[in-house]
């Protein structure tokens, strides 16, 4: 079976599940809830994006016109290139796609100051792409960054330790209508995510431009800790945001920061739902603002501590409140953290405040700003609903992220902290196979022939987003738990036969590419998850 009619099946299980009222009001991501994502990202201010194929691993290879066939056997035309130079070329209304897997080290900055801008990593073959020493700066609007792993690691930039975060958004310009969707960030040498203009605290840094940010089933971790050689207090800080309004957090991971899980700091509104905190430091999520209101719904959110969680009160409270402003209102339920969980809105007797803070006038009953359409995860259940389903291809994860939530399931036996600029080792890297693979593009890529407000271009990112969310078989091919030879068994089995595999068998599990053979490639695959116990 070819993969053309693989995508064809998996996005009509998809259209069937969402139903036919959709095109009413559609997500960037089918089903997706937040602030800005009803953006059309590539589609915005309507226009068809240009095509852009990362197709080497190389991040500023020059970009060349070239065709892909779509599945009329017709050309359709596209550019190809590097990473770099796909993101930076000055052009609005981009579609970004990778055809190789394996690492992209980029050693510096990739800075977009363009809008209307989709990149969708879940096209890269198994086992996806990984964006290596890299600082990603995003300034425009109607952004969708869907699929990608961003690692970056130290690397020798510049003497100004700030600025250096993974993601920025908004560093020289603006940024909103952001859509950050299944990403995995890691080893920030500042921030992981800074979402940030200035240090203005006033209500007038806030803009239409900054605003409607959506992070959703994301995994932020191990931001460096004490790296800065000339400021040995400089702490690992996961996420923060000022300046911003309309900002959804939902349904992420933060793990191992040691401040900012994440922080708010400026006058706007915020969702704060759902997110898992494990081995924060000094602070898991914070508030503080002095320099206008602010609105908070913070409900059904999980910390835990770790193996090196600092033994102050205020990693063990959720959140930590500090200099408020008297107009702020925030809403907070069924959070729990190390010293519990609140049976009402009412009772802040697990809340931080500190530095003179009450809980007068701020604390409110009702939530002040909502989501529409999210029904939270009751606190009870979010563990078990976050694991193996977020962060970059959960059907192909890296041994990072498995790591990470390895840790999470210890129950408070491990965790660290990346301690000083040489805290990684070059073991902490995985291993990832440099696969390729031509893409084949749906016909009429533009045309909406299902008249449901997603073009056929769209519904083939959203058919391939299900392959790598675990639509598709992963290497644990008996679900025992572990591979091993019982895996591999099964995989010889059906080694090359000329039967090609279907759905939804995909050769008993066999076929991890959904290829339509049990080839190289998936041998590769199990291989480098061989003998893994947490999967």
């Amino acid at each position: 079976m070819k993969k053309t009619l693989v995508l064809a099946i998996v996005t009509g299980m998809l259209l069937s599940l969402t139903g036919a009222g959709m095109a009413e009001s559609i997500s960037v991501v089918p089903g997706l809830k937040g602030f800005g994502v009803d953006t059309r990202a590539a589609y915005g201010n309507n226009q068809n994006p240009e095509i852009y194929i990362v197709d080497t691993l190389n991040p500023t290879t020059s970009l060349t016109g070239s065709t892909r066939l779509d599945t009329d056997g017709n050309p359709v035309a596209v550019y190809v290139g590097g990473f770099k130079s796909c993101v930076e070329d000055d052009n609005d209304n981009k579609l970004i796609i990778f055809e190789v897997s394996g690492y992209i080290d980029v050693q510096g900055v990739v800075k977009s100051d363009n809008d209307c801008i989709t990149i969708a990593g879940q096209t890269a073959p198994a086992p996806g792409v990984t964006i290596k020493h890299c600082i990603l700066h995003i300034n425009g609007q109607h952004i969708l960054l869907h699929h990608l792993r961003l690692r970056q690691g130290y690397f020798d930039y510049n003497a100004n330790w700030n600025y250096k975060d993974v993601v920025n958004l908004g560093w020289g310009g603006m940024a909103g209508n952001f859509v950050m969707d299944h990403c995995s960030l890691s080893w920030a040498m500042d921030e992981t995510i800074g979402a940030y203009l200035g240090s203005s605290l006033n209500p007038p840094c806030l803009s239409p431009d900054g605003s409607n940010l959506t992070f959703s089933n994301n995994i932020f971790g191990e931001p460096y800790h004490k790296a800065d050689p000339d400021d040995p207090d400089y702490i690992g800080r996961n996420f923060l945001l000022s300046c911003r309004d309309n900002v959804a957090i939902i349904k992420n991971l933060f793990i191992s920061g040691y401040k900012r899980n994440p922080v708010i700091h400026t006058a706007g509104t915020y969702v704060v739902n759902n997110n898992l905190i494990y081995n924060p430091g000094d602070y898991n999520f914070h508030i503080s603002n002095p320099g206008g209101a602010i609105k908070i719904t913070a409900i059904g959110n999980v910390a835990k501590k770790g193996l090196t969680s600092n033994y102050w009160a205020s990693y063990e409270r959720f959140p930590s409140i500090s200099n408020i402003h008297e107009a702020s209102e925030i809403y907070l339920y069924d959070n729990k953290d190390e010293t519990g969980a609140p049976g009402s809105a009412d009772d802040w007797t697990h809340v931080r405040l500190y530095g003179g803070q009450t809980a007068d006038n701020i604390k409110v009953l009702y939530p002040p700003v909502i989501v529409a359409g999210y029904e939270p995860i009751p606190s009870s259940q979010l563990e078990n609903e976050l694991s193996g389903k977020i962060g970059a291809y959960p059907a192909f994860r890296d041994a990072v992220d498995i790591r990470f939530f390895s840790e999470v399931a210890s129950d408070g036996t491990e965790g660290r902290f990346v301690t000083g600029r040489d805290g990684l080792s070059v073991s902490d890297w995985p291993v990832l196979t440099e696969n390729t693979r031509t893409l084949v593009l749906p016909a009429n890529p533009h045309a909406d022939n299902d008249s449901d407000g997603y073009t056929n271009l769209e519904e083939w990112l959203h058919a391939y987003a299900a392959e790598v969310e675990g639509a598709n078989p992963g290497p644990d091919i008996n679900n025992d738990g572990k591979i091993d030879l019982e895996d591999f068994a099964v995989l010889a089995v059906w080694w090359d036969d000329e039967n090609a595999c279907s759905s939804p068998g995909w050769c008993s599990g066999a076929d991890f590419d959904m290829s339509g053979t049990v080839n190289i490639l998936d041998l590769t695959y199990l291989a480098e998850n061989w003998l893994r116990q947490t999967w």
